[in-house]
């Protein structure tokens, strides 16, 4: 059997919580447990945009793979967080505690992305940006910008080159 429907569970006092494997398609931050801290909604229904915001102030992990995702805003810390097999074009996410990121095989992910690769201890991508390293979107700007003004660039390894002889 399988749950269609997000359940109330606010009033419940639940550290882990496993909704894997269901037919869920909403995600209701008000009926999650408030002391939850890990939380496997992978392999359900999920499509299009998710938002999870601070509604879950003890949440530090985060399954939602095997999903239909395009885009997933995470505005709270999280320390390990789990997005692989969705369709994600756009992560908005705080990195600021994240100690392990799974990416992998999003097909629409590109190299550049809107969180910062270099600090998060673990980044798992297979199947992501063709093989490429996951680069910041303003390390882009930011070679653009110097490139424009003083036709210097300065490469993933921090030498410097002239613009000819760089990949922006």
């Amino acid at each position: 059997d399988c749950i269609v429907s997000f359940p109330d569970l606010s009033s419940y006092t639940i550290k882990t919580l496993n909704l894997s494997n269901n037919l869920l398609d909403t995600f209701i931050a008000a009926y999650l447990p408030k002391e939850l801290e890990k939380l496997n909604l992978s392999h359900n229904r999920y499509r299009g945009i998710l938002n999870i915001e601070e509604f879950i102030p003890d949440l530090q992990e985060l399954d939602i793979s095997y999903n239909k995702l395009r885009t997933i805003e995470v505005g709270k810390p999280l320390y390990r967080l789990i997005l692989s097999h969705n369709d994600f074009g756009v992560i908005l996410l705080n990195h600021k505690n994240l100690r392990y990121l799974d990416v992998s095989y999003n097909s629409r992910l590109t190299q550049e992305v809107s969180f910062e690769p270099t600090q998060i201890d673990t980044v798992v991508r297979e199947g992501v940006a063709e093989g490429k390293r996951l680069v910041h979107k303003s390390d882009r700007v930011n070679r653009i910008y110097s490139c424009s003004s003083y036709r210097k660039v300065r490469d993933e390894r921090g030498i410097m080159g002239n613009c000819e002889n760089n990949k922006l």
